[in-house]
């Protein structure tokens, strides 16, 4: 048995794009300089600070976790 849903809404108006990126305020700037450790003993760079720019030139993606 499968369940599919499909919702959709409409965003607020001071937040639609004609496409995205395009017409956001914040399209076409620098991201933030920044460098974490990493930490993952698995990790091929384990040890290294990384941010933005040791990625220059490279699709990344960030996500930064919090735990308690």
């Amino acid at each position: 048995m499968f369940l599919f849903v499909m919702a959709c809404s409409t965003p607020p108006e001071d937040l639609e794009w004609d496409a995205v990126g395009e017409t956001h305020p914040l399209a076409g700037e620098a991201s933030p300089e920044f460098s974490l450790e990493d930490v993952n003993p698995t990790s091929a760079s384990f040890g290294e600070f990384l941010g933005p720019a040791t990625q220059a030139g490279q699709v990344s993606a960030w996500y930064f976790g919090h735990s308690t």
